[in-house]
């Protein structure tokens, strides 16, 4: 079995970092590849000096959503933010009960 400190994998003098994810563009897309190209600026940071964007908390939060387990486990081989992070980050997003207009009216606009 291959433990998750074996994966690591790191820029020599012939590929560099940009190389690297641009290579990875070629095999994977959307949010997997916005996790894969955030590494290697998350790993020059201290644990507590990681900053999120709401690209790196989108990924990790569908799958938190989905399983919990599954989180656990891309946390032992990604830096991913924390489950208190990812809830805290939701608790502040403004979204009232009922219907959204602003939704209804791109959707009527859709159907014209």
């Amino acid at each position: 079995m291959i433990k998750a400190t074996q994966l690591k994998v790191t820029a020599t003098d012939d590929m560099s970092v940009a190389q690297l994810v641009k290579e990875s563009a070629e095999h994977i897309s959307g949010p997997a590849l916005d996790l894969v190209s955030s590494q290697p600026r998350l790993s020059k940071r201290s644990n507590h000096g990681r900053r999120w964007t709401v690209q790196d908390k989108s990924f990790p939060l569908f799958i938190l959503h989905s399983s919990p387990q599954t989180l656990k486990l891309f946390a032992k081989v990604f830096l991913l933010p924390s489950v208190k992070t990812l809830h805290r980050s939701v608790t502040k997003l403004k979204i009232d009960l009922g219907f959204n207009k602003d939704l209804l009216d791109t959707s009527k606009l859709k159907l014209m």
